[in-house]
Formats: C-alpha cells, structure tokens, sequence
C-alpha cells in the first residue's frame, strides 16, 4: 500500500496537468 499511494498521487497530478493543457489548447 505504501508503494501504491506515491504512484497514484504521481498520476493524479499528471492527469491533472494533460488536462490542464488540453482546456488551453482549446
């Protein structure tokens, strides 16, 4: 679990970030 929270947290922000970009490319 302790391995698994970092991942999901990294991937949530990058997540945030593509869709962050794709409302300026818009």
């Amino acid at each position: 679990m302790a391995l698994v929270y970092p991942i999901s947290q990294f991937y949530l922000c990058t997540e945030l970030k593509i869709l962050f970009l794709w409302t300026l490319l818009i």
